[in-house]
């Protein structure tokens, strides 16, 4: 029986491959798709008001990771971190107490703090991936 890492590493290198075009283009949105399309997330190059400064962003919009639950989002995640060009990566309304389990054990800082109560729908989370 094959491991799920064994099973995904072509999709994690085809996304990263993916990825990387998207972060080096002038496109400030996109959805980056593995080959067989497992993988997708909708990302933004954007900018957030976070320890009192305007910072550059990299904004996760949206992740889909099918199947769901076998840690394939946190190696995206990790593999983002390490060459990603903003100074910060931003994830946006994380839907799932697991997910935002993970991102906390992670050094994700909790943003919504710097956003009005009244625009919180779900917690969203950033993370220091370049220092200043």
């Amino acid at each position: 029986m094959h491991d799920i890492n064994s099973i995904f590493s072509s999709d994690i290198e085809s996304f990263l491959s993916n990825f990387y075009r998207f972060l080096t283009s002038q496109l400030r949105t996109n959805y980056v798709i593995s080959a067989r399309g497992n993988i997708s997330l909708y990302l933004r190059k954007g900018q957030h008001f976070i320890e009192g400064n305007i910072e550059k962003t990299l904004d996760i919009a949206n992740i889909e990771i099918n199947p769901k639950g076998c840690g394939i989002g946190g190696q995206i995640i990790k593999h983002l971190e390490e060459i990603n060009l903003f100074p910060i990566i931003f994830v946006e309304n994380v839907l799932t107490d697991r997910f935002y389990q993970w991102l906390q054990s992670n050094d994700y800082q909790n943003a919504n703090k710097y956003y009005k109560a009244s625009d919180l729908i779900s917690p969203s989370v950033y993370k220091r991936t370049i220092a200043l």
